[in-house]
């Protein structure tokens, strides 16, 4: 737990001059406790930003809000609750589980499929039709329920479910069911167009009002875990190997050390950052108008108590010495991986340690590659990109064919690629 005195440690260090400049809002809660904090007067604790990714957080607790009203089972069958016309939509349905779609093991690849650009009808709702369809056009990740692969057809998905039982868009129902009776005001201009399930659109929430969001989650006294959202704790996965800052993920939720649940976004360059523990009443909501301030902050004000940021828990793989680099058989990771709309080509490099990454548009004419990287050799199938990105800190081989040896997957530590040939 924090005590009150690392509150006060925390206040102290948002004084420092390594905090001079940044941009930061943070609210703590401890046992019904509030606590505070900013670093910049023009950055205050009900200044919005987009909420990006944590989307899918605030997509899954509303399903589980009206998941007793609707006589909905997060094992229930997708085919059983959504209505789709086409034969080749209802196919991509086969197999999957309702609690697969937010828990990113549906094994379907929606890579091809532009962040806010899912297709709707005028009204605003969902095309559930037509996103089928759209998915229909890729093989799938993997057979569904068998590994993790982040996107974001998941939470469009379980939104359409929600927008045909309740004949609503999924706007309203966010308002409706969700944020109105939490307290939660939301621009006045933003309409069904503007707010997306997954990477959430237009949508900007406050310090504060992730706070609010946040609470009804939090576990009562004695560690009783509130329903309906204790729903959103079970079906939990590991992710596909090693990950340096989650460990798995369980309905639209990420899982941090520590018995930590949560979530980051970064859209138009701003960051948010939301923290709860699924055994005490503790969570942390932090915002940003820049990106790496929010997470920057995160890690210097809330390192001790995020196991996240310890390198003891990350446990970076060592980088392969000559020799055992030499010894290993390199064949394996070569050639190429595939989803639906990237191709990754993966080769020998001249530099002695290093293989090559080369990573292609599929849906451009021109056979030049978009990105040129090499990849460090470490431990456990682990290579670290150098120069690093966001898109691809590091790249790991997982999974093997029975019959080749070969890799079956390249993973990049949110999407899985396929394997795809020499």
């Amino acid at each position: 737990m924090i005590e009150e005195f690392e509150i006060e440690k925390i206040e102290s260090a948002l004084a420092t001059k390594t905090m001079e400049n940044r941009n930061v809002a943070a609210c703590i809660s401890q046992d019904g406790k509030d606590f505070y904090l900013s670093t910049d007067p023009t950055f205050t604790l009900e200044t919005p930003v987009v909420v990006g990714c944590v989307m899918k957080c605030i997509t899954s607790t509303l399903l589980a809000k009206c998941v007793h009203r609707l006589s909905l089972g997060f094992r229930d069958r997708v085919v059983d609750h959504l209505r789709v016309q086409s034969k080749a939509g209802r196919s991509v349905l086969e197999g999957l589980e309702l609690w697969q779609l937010l828990n990113h093991t549906h094994g379907l690849d929606d890579a091809d499929i532009d962040l806010d650009a899912v297709p709707r009808h005028p009204c605003g709702r969902i095309d559930i039709d037509a996103l089928c369809t759209r998915i229909a056009r890729a093989p799938r990740i993997s057979t569904p329920g068998l590994i993790y692969s982040y996107g974001g057809v998941g939470s469009w998905l379980v939104a359409g479910i929600l927008e045909q039982r309740f004949d609503s868009t999924y706007f309203e129902l966010l308002k409706s069911e969700l944020l109105g009776p939490l307290g939660i005001d939301i621009a006045a201009d933003l309409g069904p167009h503007d707010v997306c399930p997954a990477w959430g659109g237009r949508l900007a929430l406050s310090a504060l009002d992730l706070m609010q969001f946040l609470r009804p989650h939090l576990s009562a006294p004695g560690g009783a875990i509130p329903e309906p959202l204790g729903l959103l704790r079970t079906g939990e996965v590991a992710m596909p190997a090693w990950g340096p800052w989650q460990c798995a993920a369980t309905c639209g939720w990420n899982v941090y050390g520590l018995n930590w649940l949560g979530h980051n976004g970064n859209r138009d360059g701003t960051g948010v950052a939301l923290r709860f523990h699924r055994t005490q009443s503790l969570a942390v909501a932090v915002t940003s108008s820049r990106e790496m301030d929010c997470f920057f902050v995160m890690a210097r004000l809330f390192g001790e108590m995020l196991e996240e940021f310890s390198v003891d828990y990350v446990g970076y793989p060592r980088p392969l010495g000559l020799d055992e680099w030499d010894a290993r058989d390199r064949s394996r990771f070569l050639g190429f991986y595939d989803n639906a709309r990237w191709r990754i080509g993966v080769t020998e490099s001249s530099r002695p340690g290093f293989l090559r990454m080369r990573v292609f548009d599929r849906r451009s004419s021109s056979s030049d590659s978009i990105l040129d990287r090499q990849l460090r050799a470490a431990e456990r199938d682990v290579f670290l990109v150098v120069p690093p990105g966001a898109d691809y800190p590091f790249a790991q081989f997982v999974g093997e064919d029975a019959a080749t040896g070969h890799s079956s997957y390249f993973w990049n530590g949110r999407q899985l690629w396929r394997y795809g040939g020499g």
